[in-house]
């Protein structure tokens, strides 16, 4: 019987509190609009630090589910609900989200995007592409602003394949991957050698080489899931070699 019980999942406590806030939020604990509990407070209700709270905070605000107004407070946004995780999506809940699970889907989207975009994509997509590409050259030193940058590179990407189904699947984890994005992109170095892999991605497509696009994109990916699980085994005190 043990064997068809799948193992509990080491999770950051961080990512709780930005699961319990969200819930919070999805229920309508927290409406739209309306201003969080003083820090001190919501610390208290969590039974979390301080500090646990703020980077739980920065979490939420990268997603876009709340502002941090300076000198006043911090608020839920008004289309906080957009981003609340609904059925069918209550499997990818951002504490029990596993981070192959998650690289796996994005490889299984964004390989077959890439080369789809390649074969498609208009002259606007590329004009994108390259506006992006240049702004997050300008933010290579402020990772929270990259990785928002870096997820607009990927969804321009995933839209230029003209494939709605695929850019569902990939609107559906966006939430998620935000998070990995933000957490992975403040390793030092990580954003330069992220920037040169969109650079060979954009290259590819705009040259309109399928081929080359899909393993330009599948070559990011495997990097990217590489540096985010030496990461993790670096913080669980882990040796993955």
């Amino acid at each position: 019987m043990g064997r068809c019980l799948e193992p509990v999942r080491r999770v950051r406590t961080v990512d709780v509190v930005s699961q319990r806030l969200l819930s919070a939020i999805a229920r309508g604990q927290f409406k739209p609009g309306t201003k969080l509990p003083p820090e001190r407070e919501l610390a208290g209700m969590l039974q979390v630090s301080r500090n646990v709270l703020r980077e739980a905070v920065r979490q939420l605000e990268t997603m876009g589910v709340i502002s941090v107004r300076q000198g006043d407070g911090t608020y839920v946004t008004e289309d906080a609900d957009g981003h609340a995780i609904k059925s069918p999506l209550e499997q990818l809940a951002l504490a029990d989200t596993n981070v192959l699970d998650l690289m796996e889907a994005r490889q299984a989207i964004e390989v077959k995007a890439a080369s789809l975009a390649a074969h498609r994509g208009s002259v606007e997509d590329h004009e994108t592409l390259r506006h992006i590409l240049d702004e997050m050259a300008e933010r290579l030193h402020a990772p929270s602003d990259y990785a928002e940058k870096d997820f607009q590179f990927h969804y321009t990407v995933v839209r230029a394949s003209r494939n709605m189904v695929l850019v569902k699947l990939f609107t559906a984890v966006q939430d998620v991957l935000k998070l990995y994005l933000v957490r992975a992109l403040a390793v030092p170095g990580v954003p330069e050698i992220s920037h040169d892999r969109h650079q060979r991605i954009a290259e590819a497509i705009l040259s309109r080489d399928p081929e080359q696009s899909a393993a330009e994109m599948e070559g990011h990916l495997l990097d990217v899931t590489h540096r985010l699980l030496m990461g993790i085994a670096r913080q669980s005190g882990m040796d993955w070699g």
